[in-house]
């Protein structure tokens, strides 16, 4: 179970996060800065994903899926 955030709960953009900061009081460098720290930390999943128990197949579409959703974050 998850929260709506815009009333959604996939599909899920930076313009979402940054409109549900302003609505908490945050300004908006702060997601950059949050979305700045996961994007530092890619290299040390795809890491974590290699050296995972995951066939080849399946890291390959992990991989892809935290790639996929780092760049939706980030436009």
């Amino acid at each position: 179970m998850a929260l709506t955030l815009s009333g959604r709960k996939t599909g899920l953009r930076l313009s979402d996060f940054v409109n549900a900061a302003k609505t908490i009081g945050l300004e908006e460098n702060l997601v950059h800065n949050l979305i700045g720290g996961l994007q530092k930390a890619l290299p040390k999943w795809q890491m974590l994903i290699a050296n995972s128990f995951l066939s080849d197949e399946m890291k390959k579409e992990y991989e892809g899926l935290v790639m996929y959703r780092l760049y939706r974050l980030q436009n």
